[in-house]
């Protein structure tokens, strides 16, 4: 029923200008990542069967984090998408004493640390000369003032630029 879903949906807008792309699949979680990997296949090949050209967008698995498990390129308008929200417990405030640059879960997060957070989409991104996007990350702030938060923000945006990263920023709302 999804790849019947997806094939309508490419039909229906194939011709629309507007639609910069399909995001196929929202956060994946599977221990079988060759089953996640011929959905993808499947899907793409029934939004080409209907000749729809639009980019499409393939998460890694594990909520978006390991884009590795994913198959090498197939499609020549794909891009790769990953989230973003290392070190979690900061991001989403788990602990609203933890600053950042500092301790959290007794390693010291900073710059470099984030930069070894995403060397898998890196390397992928590297490897199959593919773009990668970042379709969500972000910081539940609690203060505009808040200077750790922005210094995590710069940090992560320093690296999107460094990498070539296309991104989102998620959570909008604050």
């Amino acid at each position: 029923r999804t790849v019947e879903l997806w094939r309508e949906i490419a039909r229906r807008f194939r011709n629309r200008s507007v639609i910069a792309g399909y995001d196929l699949l929202n956060e994946a979680v599977t221990d079988e990542t060759a089953k996640l990997n011929r959905l993808y296949r499947d899907i793409v090949q029934a939004i080409r069967s209907t000749g729809d050209r639009h980019i499409v967008i393939l998460e890694a698995n594990r909520y978006a984090q390991q884009v590795d498990a994913l198959d090498p390129p197939f499609d020549d308008n794909a891009m790769y998408s990953i989230h973003h929200y290392a070190p979690h417990e900061f991001t989403f405030h788990f602990d609203p004493t933890l600053t950042y640059p500092g301790q959290i879960r007794g390693e010291k997060w900073n710059k470099k640390r984030l930069e070894a957070e995403l060397q898998g989409a890196i390397q992928f991104s590297q490897k199959y000369d593919v773009p990668i996007f970042v379709g969500e990350f972000g910081i539940s702030s609690r203060c505009a003032q808040c200077l750790s938060e922005y210094k995590w923000v710069r940090d992560t945006l320093a690296l999107f630029r460094k990498h070539n990263f296309h991104w989102t920023y998620w959570t909008y709302k604050s």
